[in-house]
């Protein structure tokens, strides 16, 4: 994030920009998955990349699912949360001088469907 937290840091102050140490981001309902098959399918989701790898990023990114189990047009909605630990600068020895510095993290997240046999 390109942001400044309540005014301007001073030179070499630490955490001021991007995350937020000590913060929570939400990110709920962000991606809308539905069922556009005849069939009733099961959901789940595969991550991979650093943004969903804690010895990476020092964040534990929790990921759900509204629903797992979508009949013919139905839709589930995926949300993402994490906390930013109040030392994250020092896990990570990343360190915000100026605000030109940038940590981006790389993830993917990939949703799997499976069409369900009809109950007999």
């Amino acid at each position: 994030a390109d942001h400044v937290h309540e005014g301007e840091p001073t030179p070499g102050a630490p955490g001021l920009y991007g995350f937020q140490p000590g913060s929570t981001y939400r990110f709920n309902n962000l991606v809308k998955v539905t069922n556009n098959s005849n069939d009733t399918i099961e959901i789940d989701y595969n991550t991979e990349g650093d943004l969903f790898d804690g010895s990476e990023s020092s964040l534990d990114v929790q990921v759900t699912l509204s629903e797992t189990t979508l009949g013919p047009g139905e839709f589930a909605y995926v949300s993402f949360e994490f906390d930013v630990p109040d030392d994250w600068a020092e896990q990570t020895d990343n360190w915000f001088d100026n605000g030109d510095e940038k940590y981006p993290f790389e993830g993917t997240l990939t949703v799997t469907a499976e069409a369900i046999a009809p109950e007999e």
